[in-house]
């Protein structure tokens, strides 16, 4: 249902305010969800405009556990991807801000980012590329999803390091 990358950064961002406002274990990050309004704001009026990235297939845990090879050490190649529940149309841009769930893997080596410059794919080098990462980051900090699944004593360190990202990103934007 998105036209442009900016689009899909818009809706996400939205979501997530809506989160944050409506769950009360968030309330500490509403603060920052008031802030993101004005950055929303200013991202659908055209004030603050990003480079398009074209809308692909996105796989959503592109990591080497999801991934069958073929061939031998010297001439290793992929052979399928597994799990594509997370699948669906996206940014070119989210499957580097999705991947792999923080596990280290192959869409973060620096062979991979290596290989997607070689091929001249949507990578970490791309026009917009950072900005988008960040939008995403801050999209995941509004509404983490592990705030209520560990304990308070948890929840307290994640709603901290939340504020913080929050307040990193948003200030970029001066807000």
């Amino acid at each position: 249902p998105f036209h442009s990358s900016q689009e899909f950064a818009v809706g996400m961002l939205r979501s997530a305010v809506s989160e944050a406002e409506k769950k009360p274990a968030l309330s500490p990050l509403v603060p920052h969800a008031a802030r993101t309004k004005v950055l929303l704001d200013h991202l659908t009026s055209g004030s603050v405009q990003l480079p398009d990235m074209p809308i692909v297939a996105f796989h959503g845990d592109f990591s080497l556990r999801n991934m069958l090879v073929q061939g031998d050490e010297a001439n290793l190649r992929i052979s399928a991807l597994l799990d594509w529940e997370w699948g669906g149309a996206k940014p070119a841009y989210c499957e580097w801000a999705d991947g792999s769930f923080g596990e280290p893997g192959a869409a973060t080596s620096s062979a991979f980012q290596a290989e997607a410059e070689r091929r001249g794919l949507i990578c970490q080098s791309s026009p917009g590329f950072s900005q988008y990462l960040e939008l995403q980051q801050l999209g995941e900090a509004l509404n983490p999803w592990v705030v209520g699944c560990f304990g308070p004593d948890k929840d307290a360190e994640e709603i901290a390091e939340c504020r913080e990202i929050c307040g990193r990103v948003l200030q970029k934007y001066k807000l």
